[in-house]
């Protein structure tokens, strides 16, 4: 499955005596209503077009898992993936001797999916908790985004205020 563009259509390319909005449509020429029309407080109007919250699911195929343990001496680890596998003789072959004590794997069949603009297979796997250290070392790494993220927004009120690309880089040290 993939995911069909759809076609703003203007009057005329954006400029100073700007092409005006005729309409949405899909690639077949119908119109699509893709969202709702809102009056702003600054005199404009806005079309406000929904964002999916989740990521959009563009294949999926059926695979087969070979699970095995953390703890391969007792078992008393937590079940993981040791192969996600298109074919079930594949997991087998996988799997074999290689969970508990030398076990064979068990296998169950399962899916995976490719989500919209990453590469590669999701498929069944352990996530992995934060430990004490890492949650500190995301702190930190969150609020080095929020700092670029703020200066970002603070060069382009200054350029929105008129100020040259040289004056901030003055600015920027």
């Amino acid at each position: 499955m993939t995911r069909t563009a759809l076609h703003i259509v203007f009057t005329g390319p954006p400029g100073p005596e700007g092409g005006k909005f005729v309409e949405v449509e899909t690639p077949d020429g119908r119109s699509a209503n893709v969202g709702e029309w809102h009056d702003r407080a600054d005199g404009l109007v806005e079309l406000r077009i929904p964002v999916p919250s989740s990521p959009l699911v563009i294949d999926s195929k059926p695979v087969f898992v070979a699970w095995t343990n953390t703890d391969c001496t007792e078992g008393r680890g937590q079940q993981v993936p040791l192969a996600v596998c298109e074919a079930e003789a594949t997991a087998l072959r996988k799997g074999h001797r290689g969970s508990v004590q030398g076990s064979d794997c068990s296998i169950t069949k399962s899916i995976a999916v490719r989500v919209e603009g990453q590469t590669g297979w999701f498929a069944p796997a352990r996530i992995h908790a934060p430990t004490r250290e890492d949650e500190g070392v995301e702190r930190s790494l969150e609020a080095k985004r929020a700092a670029a993220q703020a200066k970002r927004e603070a060069i382009e009120r200054a350029r929105a205020a008129g100020m040259s690309d040289a004056d901030i880089k003055l600015l920027e040290g």
